[in-house]
C-alpha cells in the first residue's frame, strides 16, 4: 500500500514539474486583431496599447493600410490575412497576387515583421475551400518573385 502510494506522489510530482516546463517554454503572447465595430481606436493606440502590455504577435484578419502603417518599426510579429472575398481572383491569377503583394507587403517589408500571410479565414470546409491551395500557391510564387521568404499559410475552421 505504502509503495503505491509512493509511485502516485512520484507521477503527481513528475506531472506538476512537466507542466512547469510547459509554460517556461511559452515565447510569445499574440492577439488577433480585428477592425469590425463601432467607435474603435486608432491603429497607432492599439499598436502602442499591444506594445505597452508586451503583445509580441498579432493576426491581422485583413491589410488593413493603417493598421500596417502603425506597425512599423513596433517589432511584432505579424500574421497577415487576405479577404476571403479576394480568394478567387488570388487564385486564378498570378497578376493579381503580384499585385497583392505589391499593395500589401512591399511597402512595409523593411519595417513590419512578417510572420507569415494567411490566405482567407476558416473557408475550409467551405463554397471558397476549392480556391486556398490556388491562391496559397500564387501568393508563394508572387512573394517569392519579389524576394521576400514570407510563408504563406491558411486558417482552418475547427466547428463541425
Amino acid at each position: 500500500m505504502g509503495r503505491s502510494r509512493c509511485g502516485i506522489c512520484e507521477v503527481a510530482i513528475w506531472f506538476l514539474c512537466s507542466s512547469f516546463t510547459i509554460f517556461a517554454g511559452v515565447e510569445a503572447i499574440g492577439v488577433n486583431y480585428g477592425l469590425l465595430g463601432d467607435n474603435l481606436p486608432s491603429p497607432d493606440k492599439v499598436i502602442s496599447l499591444y506594445k505597452s502590455r508586451g503583445i509580441q504577435s498579432l493576426r491581422l484578419f485583413n491589410p488593413d493600410q493603417n493598421a500596417l502603417h502603425a506597425l512599423k518599426g513596433s517589432d511584432i510579429s505579424v500574421i497577415l490575412g487576405t479577404l476571403n472575398e479576394d480568394l478567387q481572383q488570388l487564385a486564378s491569377s498570378q497578376s493579381y497576387a503580384a499585385t497583392w503583394v505589391q499593395t500589401n507587403v512591399a511597402p512595409f517589408a523593411g519595417s513590419v515583421h512578417f510572420k507569415c500571410i494567411d490566405a482567407g479565414n476558416e473557408v475550409i470546409p467551405g463554397d471558397l475551400a476549392t480556391y486556398v491551395l490556388p491562391a496559397m500557391q500564387n501568393l508563394d510564387a508572387a512573394l517569392n518573385d519579389a524576394g521576400y521568404s514570407i510563408p504563406v499559410t491558411t486558417a482552418v475552421s475547427t466547428q463541425h
